[in-house]
């Protein structure tokens, strides 16, 4: 049976379907993917390392920027290690991060996070940089990645996603694949065509804006939390310094009337050291940001498709964990293909199904803690437990754990009970 557009989900998009354009066909490829920052490109990569035919798309040209943590966690650090591309991403002047503070409740933890897999150092590339480097990794491994390009719609063939059509320079390709995987972000067009639902939607708890800034000194990852909102101090590249302001979502609308007034004044309030080193230093770009900051879960996996980071599953960026998931599901989702591809449609379905609830098991902690710490909502003995911790670097170095996900509230608040 011959592989077929399907009406759009989205009716806005059904001009953007119809077949009245002459559509190019491609090769056959194993697999092809939507998105090529940091879930689409390390998938890609992966899968065509392990002998996969991939095509790789993106509607954006690289190096390019995008909203953003920019903070790898050790986890992520060590994905990167084992992929041979640390390296790439230390040549682009991007410095270690060794130390972090954390100021909340009336504590201050400084010290070191737990080491994964041999590492404990992370890194706070910028998007620029990491996503360039990921791209130009996926190409090297024989992914053929296409920039500029944009999906119009799966192609089907019964009930099963077996292709798409995308458009590229003007002219509009189909192609087809045994699994489609969507790596597309937050809003993926993948996500919302095949009618993937969300499930355990926690909402929008939060709002973010940040800059950079040139001139500051290098003091590790920090957190300042107080005044109604959460200062995020990160070195990146080329000297420069993200500073993000996070504020709850009922301050959106608030906020989002005059950034730089609120940005500056919630500076001024919560840091007020940072704020008076700001104007010794110099501000290198505009304040960006997003308010759409949401905590959820989508159905991962279906017939002949599956999505993979931020297109799956998001958290609040409090913990700064997005880019650090997104290598982790590439790994996981890669690993699950690369036996799959060649047994059948029926295995790629269970590849990507047992993907989807593994996925789901390895982020249930951070996603716990992220929407917690969003709200505001501290388990009872929380703030107790972060002062009694300060003194002690083998619990300051655990509470690191809890917020990088790797330690539950009830673990942290266990090891209080012991000391």
């Amino acid at each position: 049976m011959p592989a077929t557009q399907r009406g759009p989900a989205d009716p806005a998009r059904a001009d953007a379907l119809t077949p009245r354009r002459t559509i190019e066909a491609m090769d056959d490829y194993d697999v092809i993917i939507i998105g090529a920052r940091c879930a689409g490109s390390p998938t890609a990569m992966l899968l065509a390392r392990a002998g996969a035919r991939v095509l790789l798309l993106d509607r954006a040209t690289f190096p390019s920027d995008t909203v953003s943590t920019h903070y790898v966690h050790h986890a992520g650090v060590a994905r990167l290690a084992s992929w041979g591309l640390l390296e790439e991403v230390l040549a682009t002047g991007c410095p270690p991060i060794e130390r972090v503070a954390f100021h909340a409740a009336g504590a201050v933890l400084d010290g070191r996070p737990p080491e994964v897999d041999g590492v404990r150092t992370g890194y706070a590339p910028r998007r620029t940089e990491l996503d360039a480097v990921l791209v130009a990794a996926a190409s090297r491994a024989g992914a053929d990645v296409r920039q500029g390009a944009s999906l119009r719609a799966p192609l089907y063939q019964g009930d099963r996603v077996a292709g798409v059509t995308f458009a590229e320079g003007g002219r509009e390709y189909s192609a087809r694949a045994r699994v489609v995987i969507g790596a597309d972000g937050k809003h993926s067009t993948l996500a919302r065509v095949v009618g993937a639902r969300p499930y355990r939607d926690e909402g929008v708890q939060g709002c973010m804006y940040y800059a950079y800034w040139s001139g500051l000194p290098d003091e590790g990852f920090r957190v300042h939390t107080g005044a109604g909102c959460t200062v995020i101090v990160i070195p990146t590249n080329d000297g420069n310094t993200v500073v993000a302001v996070g504020w709850p979502r009922e301050a959106f609308g608030r906020v989002k009337s005059d950034v730089e007034a609120h940005y500056t004044e919630a500076l001024r309030q919560t840091v007020p050291e940072l704020h008076a080193a700001l104007a010794q230093g110099r501000r290198e770009s505009r304040i960006v940001g997003d308010g759409d900051l949401a905590n959820r879960y989508r159905t991962s996996s279906g017939p002949g498709w599956a999505l993979v980071g931020d297109a799956g599953h998001v958290k609040d960026p409090l913990c700064a964990l997005g880019i650090t998931d997104a290598f982790v599901q590439a790994d996981l989702l890669s690993r699950r293909l690369t036996g799959a591809l060649g047994e059948g449609s029926a295995a790629i379905d269970r590849a990507t199904a047992g993907y989807a609830a593994e996925r789901d098991q390895a982020t249930s902690v951070s996603f716990r803690t992220c929407s917690a710490l969003a709200k505001g909502e501290m388990p009872e003995g929380l703030p107790e437990a972060m002062k009694d911790a300060s003194g002690d670097p083998e619990r300051v170095t655990e509470f690191f754990g809890l917020q990088a996900g790797l330690l539950s509230f009830e673990d942290f608040l266990a090891g209080a009970s012991r000391s």
